[in-house]
């Protein structure tokens, strides 16, 4: 009997592996031959290109090579007026032009295209270009797609207008890596035939098997009849794909670095040479694929998708994430299925469960994994993770969620409501000889060999002398994606200012102060060494060259303004300030630009304070007057004048604000974490 029944299930097990194989591409070895069966749309390359400004050696040709790590670049003296970019068909039967893809530059922003105009002109036709439709990219450096209402047939030129776009230094740029123009294919598969929506997710309900096996496109064919016998695995393929707003808004906003881009992982990776099958449901918008390279600097492609089928040769091995982000992030999500490809799964906090972490890493096979939290998204090495964390990845994630907030909340961004909606992207990537880690636009990026130390709670919060405790990495990287800038990112404090965050998250994870309790030689701190090279030698504050001394004025703020005054949204309002009043500039009297942001910082600690901090700040050396040369990523002067320091002290005292109340024989850059109770009036 038992071996009537093993045969019956031997037989029925062969069953099923006959018929997979019949069937689709997520259970057939080898798909490719499937997706050659779909159409592409046809691309029609420009005979030749101008512009009417264009740097050396980045003409606009290098926006029509196919190369996208070649760019089209304006003048670098920057844009005084709109840009024209024309694109000819000289002697091309172009019978229909459907649409054109502007794809920005895959590494930078300056030049990213903001309002362009879009002209067209016919074969034939003496008129001057028609104007066809104005747009706005806002600068983003995700590609856009320029849809026709009605096709254009026997065109013969397109101008593209840039009459603003992303740039540096109050100046604006434009910039291109590829400009595209296609047809769309006149035998591309009708979704309507066998599918409810444009996604080829589910079957009509009136669809019969005779009905798919009369299908001639293979792929389709494949795909519906797994569908239909239930053989297709939806959880990471068919997913709805959330809307955000392009983080370079409340970068403006913040004046930080820009937040993350990542946010809608699919949990599926590209193998090189690969053609990856992107099924967009139905959409008014454009989403992008993105294939990342993890364990690189941040290394990936971009490509544009459009509503239906979508045709990507992967130019390298990758995981793969859906960009889609718009003006207000509050749009209708997109429902797209990624029909090739290799599932890798990924860990989502709001959707999945402790136990869900372990069966998710146990069947991940690419060599890198995600984990999305609610503030926070991580991309790093499977193994690591296995290594490290092998049952704790939500508590994991749960920790940085609760970094990447703190720090913002510190900031003022949720009391004043410019919370990043974006998450904080933390990457494990190759690292430059003698860098441990780096931050960047849209993410930071850390060695694999901290990869213990980052994912190892017991590590992450521990008790360290010499950095503060292991969550000091990623609070110093991700502070200086929020630095603002240049009110409290003057030169000199590229290291400086983002190490508040990286002592307030330590010690709110109970790790002991690294300026009270890293000794540095001699048997002194940080503080007491600071207090004698600075204070004590009546130093100006930035003519120091230890980082973690020019720190301590603004640590010690904290700790008399919060701690010993109770004034809790001190720094919050600090931040505040800084995002909203108008930028330091050069003075007329000769400090430089970040001279005048160290002043204004003066006049702000006393406006929020509604104290007389003069004498602290001069102690410091922030109003002694100074001339020097600083190396901070860049070598520039940095000058500070007596005229200017008197006309701040006037600003100050026409306050009339009241001297700060500290105990008799005190002063307010003795204080430290260990005695600031003492300073309580």
């Amino acid at each position: 009997m038992k071996k009537a029944i093993f045969s019956t299930l031997l037989l029925l097990s062969c069953s099923f592996v006959m018929q997979a194989q019949e069937s689709f591409l997520t259970l057939v070895p080898t798909p490719a031959g499937y997706a050659e069966s779909i159409r592409e749309d046809i691309y029609i390359r420009p005979s030749r290109a101008t512009a009417s400004s264009s740097n050396r050696g980045e003409e606009l040709d290098k926006a029509i090579d196919g190369d996208m790590s070649t760019i089209y670049h304006s003048s670098y003296n920057g844009m005084y007026g709109p840009v024209t970019l024309d694109f000819f068909f000289d002697n091309q039967a172009i019978e229909q032009l459907d649409y054109i893809v502007y794809n920005p530059r895959t590494s930078g922003s300056n030049g990213n295209f903001k309002e362009i105009e879009v002209q067209y002109s016919i074969k034939d036709d003496d008129v001057a270009p028609f104007k066809y439709r104005d747009y706005d990219f806002g600068g983003s450096s995700m590609p856009s797609i320029i849809f026709f209402d009605e096709p254009l047939r026997d065109v013969d030129q397109i101008r593209i207008i840039v009459k603003s776009g992303a740039g540096e230094g109050g100046r604006q740029f434009a910039s291109c890596a590829e400009m595209q123009f296609y047809r769309k294919n006149p035998n591309n598969f009708d979704y309507a035939t066998l599918f409810t929506d444009p996604s080829c997710s589910e079957l009509k309900p009136d669809v019969t098997l005779d009905n798919i096996k009369q299908e001639t496109n293979d792929f389709f064919r494949k795909l519906a009849l797994d569908i239909y016998r239930d053989y297709y695995e939806p959880e990471f393929r068919v997913q709805e794909y959330q809307a955000y707003p392009e983080p370079t808004t409340l970068a403006q906003i913040n004046k930080i670095a820009r937040y993350g881009i990542l946010d809608n992982p699919t949990g599926i990776y590209a193998t090189r040479g690969e053609d990856i099958i992107v099924l967009v449901g139905n959409t008014d918008f454009f989403p992008s694929l993105a294939i990342l390279t993890p364990g690189g600097r941040g290394e990936r492609s971009v490509f544009s998708l459009r509503k239906g089928v979508n045709k990507i040769h992967a130019p390298h091995d990758g995981l793969m994430y859906i960009l889609f982000h718009t003006l207000t992030g509050k749009e209708p999500p997109v429902k797209i299925n990624i029909v090739t490809g290799t599932v890798n799964g990924y860990f989502d906090r709001d959707k999945h469960t402790a136990n869900d972490w372990q069966r998710l890493l146990a069947q991940a096979t690419f060599p890198y994994f995600d984990l999305k939290g609610k503030y926070a998204m991580m991309c790093f090495e499977t193994a690591a993770y296995r290594d490290y964390c092998p049952n704790n990845g939500l508590e994991v994630i749960k920790s940085y969620d609760d970094l990447v907030y703190w720090e913002q909340e510190f900031q003022g961004m949720v009391k004043y409501n410019t919370l990043n909606q974006t998450r904080m992207v933390l990457l494990t990537g190759v690292m430059a000889p003698g860098v441990a880690a780096y931050a960047s636009d849209y993410w930071t990026v850390y060695g694999s060999g901290s990869q213990e130390d980052l994912l190892d709670l017991s590590k992450l919060k521990s008790i360290s002398s010499t950095v503060g405790g292991g969550a000091w990495m990623p609070a110093h990287e991700i502070g200086h994606v929020n630095q603002t800038r240049p009110g409290l990112k003057w030169l000199g404090m590229t290291e400086v200012t983002n190490n508040i965050l990286s002592q307030y998250i330590t010690i709110k994870w109970g790790v002991r102060s690294r300026l009270n309790d890293e000794n540095i030689g001699g048997g002194k701190n940080r503080y007491q060494a600071a207090t004698e090279e600075i204070v004590k030698a009546e130093l100006p504050h930035n003519q120091h060259g230890d980082v973690f001394f020019k720190l301590v004025p603004f640590w010690q703020l904290k700790l008399y303004m919060m701690d010993v005054l109770d004034k809790e949204d001190f720094y919050k309002d600090v931040y505040q300030k800084v995002r909203t009043n108008p930028d330091p500039v050069k003075s007329a009297k000769g400090s430089t630009l970040d001279g005048m942001c160290q002043l204004e910082f003066v006049k702000i600690v006393c406006e929020v304070s509604e104290l007389d901090m003069t004498e602290f700040f001069t102690d410091w050396g922030f109003l002694r007057p100074v001339s020097l040369t600083v190396s901070d990523y860049a070598t520039n002067p940095f000058i500070v004048k007596q005229e200017d320091i008197d006309a701040v002290k006037a600003e100050i005292a026409a306050m009339n604000l009241p001297k700060p109340p500290v105990p008799a024989g005190k002063h307010i850059y003795e204080i430290t974490d260990k005695n600031w109770q003492e300073f309580r009036p």
